[in-house]
């Protein structure tokens, strides 16, 4: 070989010189993966977040029961209840005004300790104990609240971490879970499954729920009774913010179909969060009755990640008055004694709200139905069917297994009717209600949105 196409010796060259008579080539060189990697995501088990209703407390007994029948329906649940604070301590101990599962839960003081670390945010400190807890489901901004639980359930070291996220929301929680996925950005990324039980979401017309030895309640709904529509009351009392009194609403000979009550002026213009939440104020009422439009915002944050809505109503609800405002309909007859479906009720499908879509509740519906090839409205029990607009499967019947049941299958506006009084469930109605809404989230195939497998051997 002539010095003109003799290679020049370099270090690379006797470094693979070596490597060859040491046996260890060839010289391309292979990093191996023990295992395959996944080409399915693994199956999650959503966290819940409860909130409560008015006049119990995070670390009562019924809120104990249904903690632990979440973990023992969907193993590895981590629950959050919501707490919150007061000016001042009440210092009582309650099982809760409305009762809640009493029935099952023993009546006695919840035994587990809640993680009670204290949070700060600003000018605010989560609640220590129920007494302020409660005192805050009577007294306080329901709009500043709203605002301190965003903030809460981002600081929680468990739900920061989750993306996906469910809901289960007792009498006015349940609104107040829904105004969060509105106002909280956070949240309305997040949120997979919500159930709202015996919740407001069309306001109450009466007020029936304190008990007769219940200052602290009594004296709250005196002061909404004696002046609702005050900026003080508004801004200081909790069940006033969604106080929504009617008027009878003129006859039409042209059909035969009840006329939907229309609210009061004096709601329209003081309504601290329904009207607000609920777009009504706008162009929605008045003479002109013209149309109200769209709320972009709430639209928004409802269609990012809900997936499922479950709205239940108990069938012999004298608190929650009328009862089927917990279906987003409206009726003039709200007073006790009055039946659960009245003749003049308008179900959702027939009111403004949903036909012109107010916050984008229908456009939402329609959208998750349409992808995941279900109805777009289901009912729980054949006790409603009317309210749905004609006859269907039952999502749950009687008797009916809940292994193997998936939140994919479900329509994504569910109604249900529970069987007896305001927040009374039993064991038997609540399990499958978790189990059908929060079960665990199946595997999906890596796809869009996901970055491709990598090769097991990588050639360098």
């Amino acid at each position: 070989m002539s010095p003109a196409t003799a290679r020049p010796i370099t270090m690379f060259t006797v470094a693979m010189a070596l490597l060859a008579a040491l046996g260890i080539g060839p010289v391309t060189a292979k990093m191996a993966f023990p295992n395959p990697l996944p080409t399915r995501l693994p199956i999650i088990q959503p966290p819940l977040v409860i909130w409560h209703g008015m006049g119990d407390t995070f670390d009562s007994s019924g809120i104990e029961a249904v903690v632990k029948q979440a973990e023992m329906t969907n193993p590895g649940t981590y629950v959050h209840v919501i707490r919150l604070d007061d000016e001042g301590q009440d210092g009582r101990d309650t099982d809760g005004t409305h009762g809640l599962f009493n029935s099952w839960a023993g009546g006695k003081k919840a035994s587990r300790q809640f993680n009670k670390n204290v949070q700060v945010f600003p000018d605010r400190v989560v609640a220590l104990d129920g007494g302020q807890d409660q005192k805050a489901t009577l007294y306080g901004n329901v709009t500043d609240q709203i605002q301190i639980v965003c903030h809460q359930l981002q600081a929680d070291p468990v739900l920061s971490r989750m993306s996906k996220i469910n809901g289960l929301g007792f009498s006015q929680g349940g609104l107040f879970l829904r105004a969060l996925i509105q106002e909280c950005d956070w949240f309305a990324a997040r949120i997979h499954s919500l159930v709202a039980m015996g919740s407001p979401n069309n306001g109450i017309a009466d007020v029936q729920i304190c008990r007769p030895y219940d200052l602290l309640c009594r004296g709250a709904i005196g002061l909404l009774k004696g002046n609702a529509w005050s900026n003080w009351t508004q801004a200081h009392i909790v069940p006033a913010q969604y106080y929504r009194p009617v008027q009878e609403p003129e006859a039409d000979k042209g059909t035969d179909r009840p006329q939907e009550p229309v609210p009061s002026e004096d709601y329209l213009k003081h309504s601290a969060l329904l009207a607000k939440v609920n777009n009504e104020r706008v162009g929605c009422y008045g003479q002109a009755r013209t149309r109200c439009g769209t709320d972009p915002v709430a639209a928004s944050r409802l269609g990012r990640s809900l997936r499922n809505l479950g709205l239940f109503a108990f069938s012999g609800d004298t608190v929650l008055l009328p009862p089927v405002t917990a279906w987003f309909a409206a009726t003039s007859q709200s007073a006790v004694g009055s039946p659960f479906f009245p003749d003049d009720t308008v179900p959702l499908h027939r009111r403004q709200f949903w036909t012109e879509d107010w916050i984008g509740l229908r456009a939402w519906a329609e959208r998750v139905s349409d992808r995941a090839k279900v109805p777009i409205r289901g009912r729980w029990t054949d006790a409603v069917p009317e309210l749905i607009g004609g006859p269907g499967e039952p999502i749950l019947k009687d008797g009916e297994s809940t292994k193997g049941l998936i939140p994919q299958l479900l329509p994504p506006l569910v109604f249900g009717v529970i069987d007896g009084q305001h927040m009374h469930i039993s064991k038997e109605a609540l399990q499958p209600i978790l189990a059908k809404f929060f079960g665990p989230l199946s595997t999906v195939p890596l796809g869009r949105g996901y970055p491709p497998p990598v090769k097991q051997n990588l050639e360098l």
